[in-house]
């Protein structure tokens, strides 16, 4: 399916309800329009964009069950923050998304924004596989700390994909179930020697667990010569954090920006904009509502 390839063909393309309607059809049903009650193919078109089988005459709208169901905006306006959103490296924020776009208060475009950030999770995305280095940093200050989850793939010397998670603890049932979730069985778990990683060979994961030399002992803390791309995945994330956000980000929605990041960070060098439009609109369409 192609995508729009820069901000003016987006316009162009976009410029009406009706051609943002077919391209969200064209997600839902790549191979043409099924009835989801009788999986008929022959349909026509009602005036309030509705897709009508012949066989059973049952209705479908492209919308629902969708993350934009119900919406009261413009479809292009939605259209137009996504391509936004996806623009700048350095994160976004709802006072940003606000003045940009006219919305007409801070929390209705934060709520927008974290409806964008819902679409950084990608439904049918890849666990991380091979060599992946696992390890937990702390987040913010003395009176706001929390703790995230860390993997990072090894590719070569350098970092392939990452994945952040927010949990609770650093016991093992917290950090097994991390990697249950987001690694698939069989890589080889590249990590410190904390307790709570043995276990998860049991899990059918080869485990590495790795320990500074005998010259770094006198480091204070981790030495980045250990678990590096970990280390550089958090200290960009702490950068982003402290730089975009200010640290003032609340534990209950922390996970949505940890998302967000992980967006960003394992599509930094990919050169087509367009691209990543489409998928977050394909994200959008995948995803289930989620009202204010």
């Amino acid at each position: 399916m192609e995508h729009p390839k820069n901000y003016r063909e987006l316009i162009q393309r976009f410029s009406t309800e009706d051609a943002c309607f077919e391209y969200l059809a064209a997600i839902r049903w790549p191979d043409g329009f099924v009835c989801p009650r009788c999986e008929g193919k022959t349909f026509w078109k009602s005036s309030q964009r509705q897709w009508i089988c012949q066989t059973c005459r049952t209705k479908a709208r492209v919308l629902a069950g969708t993350l934009l169901q119900d919406t009261k905006l413009p479809l292009n306006l939605w259209f137009q923050m996504i391509w936004w959103f996806v623009g700048p490296k350095n994160g976004a924020s709802a006072l940003a998304l606000m003045q940009n776009f006219g919305i007409g208060s801070y929390r209705t475009s934060w709520k927008l924004l974290r409806k964008l950030r819902s679409c950084t999770v990608l439904p049918l995305r890849q666990p991380l596989s091979g060599d992946v280095e696992v390890d937990e940093a702390f987040l913010g200050g003395k009176n706001n700390k929390e703790i995230i989850a860390v993997a990072a793939e090894k590719r070569g010397r350098a970092t392939g994909r990452i994945r952040l998670q927010h949990i609770k603890s650093r016991e093992g049932a917290e950090i097994q179930k991390f990697i249950t979730a987001t690694i698939a069985p069989g890589a080889r778990i590249i990590s410190d020697r904390h307790k709570s990683y043995p276990a998860i060979v049991k899990q059918g994961y080869l485990h590495d667990p790795q320990k500074k030399p005998y010259s770094w002992e006198e480091v204070d803390g981790d030495d980045d010569r250990l678990l590096p791309r970990v280390h550089r995945a958090v200290s960009l994330l702490k950068r982003w954090y402290y730089g975009t956000y200010q640290g003032r980000i609340d534990k209950l929605t922390l996970q949505s920006y940890l998302d967000e990041f992980v967006f960003r960070f394992n599509r930094r060098t990919s050169g087509s904009r367009g691209r990543l439009f489409h998928s977050m609109a394909e994200a959008a369409v995948h995803s289930k509502p989620k009202p204010h």
